[in-house]
């Protein structure tokens, strides 16, 4: 979902520069803008249901799952993510790091699935990057895998409906 709303909004931030820069616009009731400005409040909102409650008690780092950065990881930056989890984005950094998430100087392994067991993949909703994690490889081999089968990017296109 926030997704798709940071994707709209940058479309509409680049129809806007056509014209002018969305942030120098001095158009009275500008309608780009404001569509781009009701989108960040949406963003908002959806960033404010996930962000912890006062007093909440929000689980250590220790607690999370890869799982649980992954789902986070595909729309939201590590410094939105650290905000969230209420970390330090040099502990979230270390976190991925002893969770096998960040891989310095170790040489990607080639996919070596099926292109069923790939569709099935998308199928079940993982994105890319998810696989890439699942397979111990790199995103950048997934896509190698992909063009070498010329095979589509989007989960929907395997029949995934976006329910889990």
């Amino acid at each position: 979902m926030a997704k798709d709303l940071i994707e709209q909004i940058n479309r509409l931030v680049d129809l806007h520069e056509k014209e002018q820069s969305f942030r120098s616009c001095k158009k009275k009731n500008c309608k780009l803008c404001q569509q781009i400005i009701n989108l960040g409040s949406e963003i908002h909102k959806i960033e404010n249901k996930i962000a912890p409650e006062r007093g909440e008690k929000v689980p250590a780092l220790s607690e999370r799952t890869i799982d649980d950065y992954l789902d986070l990881e595909e729309t939201w930056t590590d410094v939105q993510i650290s905000q969230m989890w209420n970390v330090e984005k040099k502990a979230l950094s270390r976190w991925k790091k002893e969770h096998g998430l960040i891989d310095e100087g170790v040489q990607p392994k080639p996919v070596t699935i099926s292109i069923a067991e790939y569709i099935g993949y998308k199928q079940d909703g993982l994105s890319d990057h998810k696989i890439a994690v699942k397979l111990g490889t790199t995103d950048g081999q997934v896509a190698v895998f992909k063009q070498r089968y010329n095979l589509n990017t989007k989960i929907y296109d395997y029949g995934h409906n976006g329910k889990s």
